[in-house]
């Protein structure tokens, strides 16, 4: 038997939702305000560069465990225990900033922490989602959940940048730490069933495995995942480099700005799909979407202007919660309730393998390569440089708009490909047909 007295369905992804909208909007301020501290510390690219990487890198290694932990215990208790977690690693960071002991390396300890707390967050929640929202709203509810998800990255450096200077460091972290208790809190209120198991139990590695298998099995999400792996190195250099770049030219200000613009656009792009649930053949909106990306990514690196780098990030954050909630839709479509866990663990680390890959990598060649070729007397000076202009930041640009052609290609060949065009005509979402049970009492 479900739990009696606590909310279950959609008004209970709703509440969860609700939750964890606020606790990533908090995550994010206080990401934003460690990132701002190490830049103005050190002045370097590569060290901001370097967040990325403790960003990222737990994405690879705690999600397929995570996605295990998934499908095998109890996804609401996962989640409780996982947001405490997080509630503790908030208190400690508060009192180092209240101490005055923080330094650049304890900036790096305590966003792997908070990022390994997300990792293993993303697989109990994304597999909850069908089995709490009816197949039929599946699109909006995923639409709801990249709003959350996308809006918190932009919102967040917007309410971060206009506060940094008013409340300060300490007190953005302690508004991420109500963050995380008020998550908790909604998480108390509600039941998630939890879905029959798939078969025996057996070691971590042989059920993380079997996610893998049930990928490499399916050609057309084979190349949806790869489509994703491709793309994504632009969203590892926009992390990496966006910030350095604005800051090459423009004050914190206009940086706030700009966010502000791509989170109107997010809004939008989130709310359309909310209300429309998106197309019958969601492949086609996400590759069409993730070229388009691809060009207002191009657009970011073209001149060292405010409202030209304003418009393309409008641009390209209203395609990102069209592709996003598209695919995860895809992906509910053709996998088993009972594996969803395992499944998009695997989702996540590979189609996010590029982005660390991509910071370790790219504050290195923005310093050492980039800059100085666009540098005033610099080799590219003369050529690229007449176009995209020269000095601080400009080597930067020239990565945009480089990167900008890879998820244009990238979806050029997928939309060639047969086996992703027709993905989706594999059959309808066996989620509804399998036998959910109840999760333990509490």
């Amino acid at each position: 038997m479900r739990r009696l007295g606590l909310i279950q369905g959609m008004p209970a992804f709703i509440t969860m939702w609700s939750g964890q909208f606020l606790s990533l909007v908090g995550s994010e301020m206080t990401a934003f305000g460690l990132g701002v501290y190490v830049y103005r510390q050190t002045g370097s690219a590569t060290q901001f560069a370097l967040i990325t990487l403790f960003i990222f890198v737990p994405q690879i290694l705690a999600t397929v465990l995570a996605g295990v932990w998934a499908d095998r215990y109890d996804r609401r208790h996962l989640l409780i225990i996982i947001n405490v977690a997080a509630t503790v690693a908030s208190v400690i960071l508060v009192a180092i900033v209240t101490a005055g002991a923080l330094n650049v390396w304890i900036v790096y300890v305590m966003t792997f922490l908070f990022a390994i707390c997300n990792a293993t967050q993303f697989p109990p929640f994304a597999a909850s989602v069908p089995l709490l929202v009816p197949k039929q709203h599946l699109g909006r509810a995923n639409g709801m959940v990249q709003f959350a998800l996308v809006t918190s990255w932009f919102l967040a450096p917007v309410l971060a940048a206009s506060l940094l200077s008013v409340i300060g460091l300490r007190a953005i972290v302690a508004i991420d730490l109500v963050t995380f208790l008020v998550a908790i809190a909604t998480l108390l209120l509600i039941d998630i069933p939890q879905p029959a198991p798939t078969g025996q139990r057996r070691s971590v590695l042989n059920e993380a495995v079997e996610g893998w298998r049930y990928i490499l099995a399916r050609p057309g999400l084979v190349g949806l995942l790869l489509f994703f792996a491709v793309a994504n190195v632009d969203a590892g250099l926009r992390t990496s480099l966006a910030t350095p770049m604005v800051l090459s030219f423009a004050s914190t200000l206009s940086l706030g700005l700009i966010a502000s613009a791509g989170g109107a656009a997010v809004i939008l792009g989130s709310i359309l799909m909310i209300v429309w649930g998106g197309p019958k053949r969601r492949m086609k909106l996400v590759l069409l979407a993730g070229m388009v990306f691809g060009a207002f990514t191009s657009l970011l690196g073209l001149a060292p202007s405010v409202p030209l780098i304003a418009v393309a990030t409008f641009g390209l954050s209203f395609c990102l919660p069209l592709i996003n909630a598209a695919n995860a839709a895809i992906w509910q479509a053709t996998v088993p309730s009972g594996m969803q866990g395992r499944v998009m663990a695997t989702v996540r680390m590979v189609a996010w393998s590029t982005v660390p890959i991509v910071a370790v990598v790219a504050g290195p060649l923005a310093d050492h390569v980039f800059n100085p070729l666009l540098a005033a007397d610099g080799a590219l000076a003369g050529s690229v440089g007449r176009v995209i202009g020269t000095g601080p930041g400009r080597g930067i640009g020239f990565m945009f708009l480089l990167a900008g052609l890879i998820p244009i290609v990238a979806g050029v060949l997928a939309m060639l490909s047969r086996p992703v065009r027709t993905v989706e005509d594999e059959g309808p979402s066996p989620v509804r047909q399998e036998q959910a049970v109840s999760t333990s009492a509490s």
